[in-house]
């Protein structure tokens, strides 16, 4: 699918998560998407 999308000139943005401490056990995906992605974008 990756592979296909970039091939039709399409950017692909693959986030991976993974709850690895009890500190971060509450993390959703929600949580990335309104924390990660916009602050990677605002830079």
């Amino acid at each position: 699918m990756v592979k296909h999308l970039t091939d039709q000139g399409f950017s692909v943005f693959i986030t991976g998560w993974k709850n690895l401490v009890w500190i971060t056990a509450d993390v959703r995906f929600d949580d990335y998407l309104l924390e990660g992605v916009n602050k990677s974008f605002a830079s």
